[in-house]
């Protein structure tokens, strides 16, 4: 679906093969565990959590902006509506409410969110211009 529906591929396995996905998954776990293993610890303050998780934030709203574009399921869209969305939503007002962060730090976190998604698809992008389309699943 990814393939050619978001990149508008013809091949169904490129630019995202089952191997990228995984690759890319890994990569964001070796990020996300050490900062999450940090922020129980003390050592990183709670706000530094929210870049994390506002990424995810920003992409619910994009799994939701393509079914509305396309008039199509998008894989992810009930998720974000049901879960995602309100759940994260209730997490900010949360620490807002309590002052564990401030309106800056949400600011800031809901930027970050959008450079990381902007930088998730441009690397998708620069996959799929390098990738022959007589490729198969590399």
């Amino acid at each position: 679906w990814f393939n050619l529906t978001v990149c508008r591929s013809s091949e169904a396995f490129l630019p995202l093969s089952a191997r990228r996905a995984f690759l890319t998954d890994g990569t964001a776990a070796l990020f996300a565990l050490p900062i999450m293993f940090l922020i129980s610890a003390g050592i990183l303050p709670v706000w530094a959590a929210f870049f994390m998780a506002m990424a995810l934030y920003v992409n619910a709203f994009l799994h939701i902006g393509e079914w509305i574009k396309t008039a199509r399921y998008s894989p992810g869209m009930l998720t974000s509506l049901l879960l995602i969305i309100p759940g994260y939503t209730w997490i900010f007002s949360f620490y807002l409410s309590r002052a564990l962060v401030s309106p800056l730090h949400i600011a800031i976190a809901f930027v970050v969110g959008i450079l990381m998604n902007a930088v998730f698809y441009a690397f998708l992008r620069k996959w799929s211009s390098m990738t022959p389309t007589t490729a198969t699943a590399n």
